[in-house]
C-alpha cells in the first residue's frame, strides 16, 4: 500500500530525513515536484516505491561487467563522500572498465547534486 500523508510539511519531514544536509527551504522547494494530492486531500509519492525494492528485469552481475568492459570511451564513476550508498565492491567494479576515473565529493552524501552542486559542476566540467 502505498504511504499517504496528511500535509505537504508532513512530506517535507519525511525528506528532510534523507536530504539532511539540505536546507529546508530547497527541500520544501523539491517536495512540490515529487508529491501528489490524491481525491481524498492526502498526498502521495508521485514515484513507485515498489521499483526501488527489485529489479525491473533480471540483470546478473556478469552481464553488467561484461557491458562495462565493453565500453570503449572514458568513464566517469562520481560519489559523495559520505553516501550510504557505495557498493562494497567499488574496486572490483570499477575493473571493468578500459579508462575510468573515480572521484568522492567530499562533504556530499548520494544526491551530490543537491548537496554540493559547485563540486559537482567543476570536477565533470574537467573530466569532460
Amino acid at each position: 500500500k502505498v504511504k499517504q500523508m496528511n500535509s505537504i510539511e508532513e512530506a517535507t519531514e519525511s525528506l528532510l530525513l534523507i536530504y539532511s544536509k539540505l536546507d529546508k527551504s530547497k527541500v520544501e522547494k523539491l517536495i512540490m515536484n515529487l508529491v501528489k494530492k490524491t481525491e481524498d486531500g492526502k498526498f502521495v509519492w508521485k514515484n513507485d516505491p515498489n521499483i526501488k525494492n527489485i529489479a525491473p528485469i533480471p540483470f546478473p552481475p556478469e552481464l553488467s561487467r561484461a557491458m562495462w568492459s565493453n565500453i570503449n570511451s572514458p568513464v566517469l564513476i562520481l560519489f559523495g563522500k559520505e553516501t550510504h550508498l557505495k557498493s562494497s565492491n567499488l574496486e572490483e567494479v570499477i575493473s571493468h572498465f578500459k579508462d575510468c576515473t573515480y572521484v568522492e565529493i567530499e562533504g556530499a552524501g548520494h544526491n551530490i547534486h543537491h548537496d554540493k552542486p559547485d563540486e559537482l559542476v567543476k570536477v565533470m566540467s574537467k573530466f569532460l
